[in-house]
């Protein structure tokens, strides 16, 4: 009976926190502006500013693209600040292609939209909070 109370309040003050605190939210995200031709779009999402835009990322998806104009796909992601970048691999390399001089040359966009010229977007810039399942558009350009 004793290790069953104990059992008890420790699922209580551990196990219930744990499992509502980390519940995935459902985030369906349209990448939209996209040229039609035979392509794909490859999406990085960042939990943190320190690997944001660097290879070490949160998860990676690809949208095999269908349909004209935009591509949709449905992630799962905890609650916390993300951020999503995307480009649309016009030559199928996997490789998000720049010229000599760093500018890119595929379509590229990320999370908020941010309106940046000549440089890449800064954490705060491209972050959201994630707290609720829900529906975000990204711009490609």
């Amino acid at each position: 009976m004793h290790s069953y109370i104990v059992f008890c309040a420790f699922w209580i003050l551990f196990g219930v926190s744990k499992v509502c605190g980390q519940s995935p939210h459902s985030i369906k995200v349209r990448v939209t502006n996209l040229v039609n031709s035979p392509s794909k779009v490859l999406l990085a999402v960042y939990d943190s500013p320190e690997h944001f835009l660097s290879e070490e990322r949160y998860q990676r998806h690809i949208i095999d693209l269908s349909n004209e104009g935009e591509g949709t796909i449905e992630i799962e992601l905890p609650s916390g600040y993300f951020a999503i970048a995307a480009f649309q691999d016009m030559n199928l390399n996997n490789s998000f292609d720049k010229n000599f001089f760093g500018y890119p040359l595929e379509r590229y966009g990320f999370s908020n939209n941010p309106e940046v010229i000549y440089r890449a977007p800064r954490w705060s810039e491209a972050a959201l909070m994630v707290n609720e399942s829900g529906v975000m558009e990204i711009q490609l350009r």
